[in-house]
């Protein structure tokens, strides 16, 4: 490195400095880049996965809860609440089956889907054999309350003309075997009443606790009405009576058909209503499998993003401390190489100026001052000048490369306020979820408060039904299977809302994750600003240095002029200046020492420069060269105005402008 030349060194150390500064702006760009692709695809993909699933979740939890109201009680409002929320749930399915067809990496949401919707098919089916086993129920109690109606007027009339009857017999006075008969019919018939009261208040009471044991075990009064009315029919003899007596087996018969159909079609409707949970329970898996993993996505690509966008500022924030440190080393060695030679020829140009100084008394004293200034002045200027034109080339092109690292900044600043409005969006979508998952809390919170209520009626029925007594028996049954109704949906409604609690709790913690990856990017943003702020400045700096070098150069071009006119001047004492020739050795091997620095030279090298003559202090005055005076006259011009000297001068005379050649060819054209 010690024989490179200044254009090699400043070429190589600034080309390094700027690939460096490339590569830490690509690099940069690159991970700003993946962090918004990683934060466009939490937005795109899983944020609208956990928006699809949370909908086809809640709409199939309130369409198995309304369908499950309609089994229970049969109400058509239920059913028409039920199917709405069941279009909705097979929209919200198609929305997510999109969802997937438009991104094949969420093969998570393509599975769900695949099997909500297969699940979805089958609870439709079943809700179609739900209706009708209803519908048949319905028919079934129709036709009980039916025979029941007949079976109590028969009663009531059989009664009614034995009461009439029996009157008439006592006024008539009639013996006590036929008395004893016609209030054996009166007893046996209101025996019958209570058989059948029996079976209803049974009936009832199975429906209610949906336990039809108690049913099965009601009707074996049926055999006790059968043998009870073939009593009263041996001793009755009209037949009116026994016309009321058939019908009253006929109701009654139909009547336990009726409630053998009601035990099967009820027993039909409740493999249903499992089968029907088992697929409902199917289509809310999926739809939390999809939740839960879609969740873990955004969690994972959150947590890359963050890593991603921390390593590039750490990278960046090294390699520009490295790369500081590197154009300070750079700087010190270039300027340390070159000043060291520098040093060295201006000392040994001191002592020949000195020596020069002593040869030129013996010349008229003003006239060779004159002419030794004027060549010296000549040769400074037009080195300086040259220097400083590089010097200007070189600021400028370093200001444009500051620009444009100005310019990468903004957009890498751009970027990063882009990724931070991202995940802003994002934070508000996560309180989005937390409010309405908050709400459906509340709604929660009012069923349970309902079922405490309906508790208390329940309660407060059954005390009116036991101040009834024996005609508030069946009223008592009802109120108390509504009121285990009511437990069993304020326990429901409890532990629904210890899951909504917990899903709240987990939703809190991933807003609360997202949160703080948005204030991660805000500092990533914060940081970018700061570059952004500092590469400006270092490109304002050096518009300036362009600036003040370009006047420099101009005020020493102005000086050149001056000093030409000056060596004009001195021409007439040129010729006495030839004396000095017996000099040329020393000064040529300091200008050697510069065209090495320069440009390489073909000369001897020993060390640092060219080997160097012993050196003997040269006599002061030696005889006049050959040449005449009007031709060194003429060379001494030429080499101040900066043009190379034409043949027939001083062999191998060197001019200014050739010991330092910063012209536009030879100087940072490379570079």
């Amino acid at each position: 490195m010690k024989n490179w030349t200044v254009g090699k060194r400043l070429t190589v150390g600034f080309t390094l400095v700027c690939m460096i500064t490339i590569i830490l702006g690509a690099f940069a760009i690159w991970g700003m880049k993946e962090a918004v692709t990683k934060a466009l695809r939490i937005d795109k993909e899983y944020v609208s996965q956990v928006k699809v699933a949370d909908e086809v979740l809640q709409n199939s939890l309130k369409t198995m809860l309304e369908i499950r109201g309609y089994s229970l009680t049969g109400e058509g409002e239920y059913l028409e609440k039920g199917r709405k929320h069941l279009e909705v749930l097979n929209r919200g399915i198609t929305e997510a089956k999109n969802l997937s067809d438009k991104y094949p990496s969420l093969t998570k949401l393509k599975e769900g889907v695949s099997l909500a919707e297969k699940s979805v098919k089958e609870y439709e089916s079943l809700l179609s054999q739900t209706v009708q086993f209803n519908e048949a129920i319905a028919q079934n109690r129709r036709s009980m309350e039916e025979a029941e109606r007949v079976f109590l007027n028969q009663i009531l009339l059989f009664l009614s003309n034995q009461y009439r009857i029996l009157e008439e017999e006592v006024n008539k006075g009639i013996s006590p075997e036929k008395l004893k008969e016609r209030m054996n019919k009166i007893m046996w018939m209101n025996e019958v009443i209570d058989l059948g009261n029996a079976i209803i208040i049974a009936n009832f009471k199975a429906q209610a606790l949906r336990n039809f044991e108690i049913l099965r075990e009601g009707m074996k009064n049926f055999d006790a009405i059968e043998k009870k009315l073939e009593d009263i029919r041996k001793i009755t003899y009209q037949d009116v009576n026994i016309k009321q007596i058939e019908r009253i087996k006929e109701s009654a018969a139909t009547y336990k058909k009726a409630i053998d159909d009601l035990i099967k079609n009820w027993n039909s409707l409740e493999e249903v209503a499992k089968k029907r949970r088992i697929s409902g329970d199917q289509v809310m898996n999926a739809a939390d499998e999809v939740y839960k993993h879609a969740i873990e996505k955004i969690s994972e690509l959150t947590n890359k993003s963050v890593l991603e966008l921390s390593r590039t500022s750490r990278i960046l924030l090294i390699g520009s401390i490295g790369v500081l440190i590197l154009s300070i080393c750079i700087a010190f060695f270039i300027t340390r190489s070159i000043t060291l030679v520098l040093r060295e020829s201006v000392n040994e140009l001191k002592e020949s100026a000195e020596q020069v100084a002593s040869a030129a008394e013996q010349v008229s004293s003003a006239s060779q001052s004159l002419a030794e200034g004027a060549s010296q002045q000549a040769a400074g200027i037009e080195e300086s000048s040259s220097a400083i034109e590089e010097m200007a080339s070189m600021t400028k092109q370093n200001a444009d490369n500051a620009d444009q690292a100005n310019t990468l900044a903004k957009q890498a600043a751009k970027s990063a306020q882009d990724a931070k409005n991202a995940m802003n969006k994002l934070l508000q979508q996560m309180e989005d979820i937390v409010h309405s998952s908050e709400e459906t809390q509340k709604i929660v919170k009012t069923i349970d408060e309902i079922a405490f209520q309906t508790n208390l009626l329940a309660l407060n029925a059954a005390v009116e039904a036991a101040r009834a007594g024996e005609a508030g028996a069946g009223f008592a049954v009802v109120a108390d299977e509504v009121r285990a109704l009511a437990m069993r949906a304020a326990e429901a409604a409890k532990n629904t809302a210890a899951l909504i609690e917990e899903t709240i709790k987990k939703i809190r913690e991933g807003s609360n994750v997202t949160r703080e990856t948005n204030n991660a990017f805000g500092e990533v943003y914060g940081s970018v600003l700061k570059v952004v702020e500092l590469v400006g400045e270092i490109a304002a700096a050096s518009r300036e240095q362009s600036e003040g070098i370009n006047q420099i150069s101009t005020a020493i071009s102005e000086m050149d002029k001056v000093v030409q006119q000056t060596a004009a001047s001195a021409e007439e004492s040129a010729g006495a200046a030839e004396e000095l020739s017996s000099q040329s050795a020393q000064l040529k091997h300091c200008v050697n020492l510069l065209i090495e620095l320069v440009g390489g030279s073909n000369q001897k090298e020993t060390g640092y420069g060219v080997k160097r003559e012993a050196s003997t202090k040269p006599k002061i005055l030696k005889s006049l060269t050959a040449l005449k005076l009007k031709e060194a006259s003429k060379k001494t011009k030429e080499t101040a105005s900066g043009l190379p000297l034409k043949p027939g001068g001083r062999e191998k005379e060197i001019a200014p402008d050739k010991v330092i050649p910063f012209d536009d060819e030879k100087g940072f054209k490379d570079f």
